[in-house]
């Protein structure tokens, strides 16, 4: 009986206790779960700053970093996590370094598995691509064909020798007038050819060029750029080319003298105006062998070498003069001589054949010693002089340096205006 009433009171007291007991806290709430996510990335460096994308295109076997980020944290419980490369197995890391030869479109999905045996994805998507190629010397026309009839069709070709099947290539072609710089054509091609057929001018320098890009934006490390000469309709011919000055152009008018090796006459043009970027056209030449110079007669300083021509109705002649100035500025009394009374200024007369000098390019040097005040303008030099109690001869130098560089010196000798006697027992 005694065992009966122990027994049933232990019962009460554990019913009593339950009732007591806040069972709210035990009961499942889905609102207090937090959900996990993945975030996969493509970047190109570990570095933080390094810009993160799900969309990125390159060349086979370039390296690219492959990155995820877990929500709320790596820390979680998981079963596993691994990488998925158009549904194959790819990597087993959270983040890592890899290279991706095969060209095409691949999607490259995180895959995490949960500690319940949920799956989380993410995918980023990888263009793998070889940029389109253009050849260096299998095209037509040829850089500097002559020859070419203006009046027929003209037919442009190139190769694409590496072009990647996968990916459209597209085809910029330009053709344009070198002469005034008229553009004739600017198109787009899905062909490696395009045909010209509303005629050229005669004795004409046209360039044509070609660049190529594919469907991922990948443009061709090499453009095709190309020079082509049509022909003369008579029994005259053409010189074309530039002309450039060294270290400084102090015009772009310039004069072209042709003398006939054969009979010894003249083809002379004058004043002839070079285009900005300093290139020329000289048409109309009678047929024959000629030697050929650049000049300009206000800067007589740069002179370039002679070139001997053949000009004919079937070519024209490209031709690179350069006209360097190496000759030093002159420097000179105005009276021409050398040896100068004592005066508080003299005068000098100091020019280049390359072009107008600048005071700031002019020394004069007493002794030794630098003078200031210098006065130019034109052609005349100013120097101020001060030779108080002087009773021997100094010597003047005086140094001017062209826009070419060329320095040139003179050097004079002042007389003086006392004796020692009248300096030292006066």
């Amino acid at each position: 009986m005694i065992r009966y009433l122990q027994a049933l009171i232990i019962t009460l007291l554990v019913i009593g206790l339950n009732g007591c007991t806040d069972s709210d806290k035990y009961v499942f709430e889905p609102d207090g779960l937090k959900d996990i996510a993945v975030e996969a990335y493509i970047t190109r460096s570990f570095e933080q700053e390094s810009e993160r994308t799900k969309l990125d295109t390159i060349v086979p076997g370039d390296s690219i970093i492959f990155l995820t980020a877990i929500y709320p944290s790596k820390s979680i419980r998981l079963q596993r996590y691994y990488w998925n490369m158009d549904g194959k197995f790819f990597a087993n890391e959270f983040s890592f370094k890899n290279t991706v030869n095969e060209s095409g479109t691949h999607v490259i999905t995180f895959i995490l598995i949960d500690y319940f045996g949920d799956q989380i994805t993410d995918s980023v998507i990888l263009f793998v691509g070889n940029p389109p190629t253009l050849p260096s010397e299998d095209f037509f026309p040829r850089d500097n064909s002559q020859g070419i009839n203006p009046t027929s069709p003209i037919s442009f070709s190139w190769d694409c020798p590496q072009k990647d099947s996968l990916w459209q290539v597209a085809y910029h072609f330009t053709l344009t007038n070198a002469g005034d710089h008229e553009l004739l054509v600017d198109t787009l091609l899905t062909e490696p050819y395009f045909t010209y057929y509303a005629g050229l001018q005669s004795q004409g320098k046209y360039e044509w060029s070609v660049s190529a890009i594919n469907e991922l934006n990948m443009v061709s490390r090499e453009d095709i750029h190309a020079t082509f000469y049509t022909e003369g309709s008579n029994t005259q011919g053409a010189v074309t080319g530039d002309v450039t000055f060294s270290l400084t152009s102090p015009t772009n008018v310039v004069d072209f003298v042709l003398q006939n090796t054969i009979d010894s006459t003249f083809y002379t043009i004058e004043d002839y105006t070079l285009t900005d970027e300093g290139s020329f056209f000289l048409r109309s030449i009678p047929e024959g062998t000629y030697s050929i110079t650049c000049s300009n007669d206000s800067f007589p300083d740069f002179k370039t070498g002679t070139f001997e021509i053949d000009i004919n109705s079937q070519n024209i002649t490209d031709l690179s003069f350069i006209l360097i100035d190496s000759i030093s500025p002159h420097i000179s009394h105005v009276d021409g001589k050398d040896t100068l009374n004592a005066a508080d200024t003299l005068k000098f007369y100091v020019a280049d054949g390359g072009g107008p000098l600048k005071l700031a390019r002019i020394t004069a040097q007493l002794e030794g010693s630098y003078l200031s005040g210098l006065q130019y303008q034109d052609t005349t030099l100013i120097v101020p002089l001060s030779l108080d109690n002087s009773w021997s001869y100094k010597l003047l130098k005086i140094t001017a340096q062209d826009d070419s560089g060329n320095r040139g010196t003179s050097t004079f000798w002042i007389r003086p205006t006392s004796t020692f006697k009248e300096v030292y027992y006066d």
